[in-house]
């Protein structure tokens, strides 16, 4: 049951990280060109700083370090 709780949870944030890079692709032209590192920093000051997600999401995604978000964009 566990296990099956951390697959939903892991789910939604690729989803949820996914959402944030066409977001900020599409309102910062030289995304698309930087780091898989310099984009997990932006994502994770995203997530810190942008009061546009709703609660529930910056719950899900505020536990993630860049490492983690890095790693979780590289899975498809």
């Amino acid at each position: 049951m566990e296990d099956k709780r951390e697959d939903l949870t892991s789910e939604k944030q690729r989803v949820l990280l996914e959402r944030i890079v066409a977001d900020l692709s599409a309102s910062e032209p030289n995304f698309y060109y930087q780091s898989s590192s310099d984009i997990a920093y932006l994502i994770k000051d995203f997530v810190g700083s942008n009061k546009t997600l709703n609660v529930e999401d910056r719950e899900i995604l505020s536990p993630l370090t860049a490492r983690d978000i890095q790693l979780l964009l590289s899975i498809r």
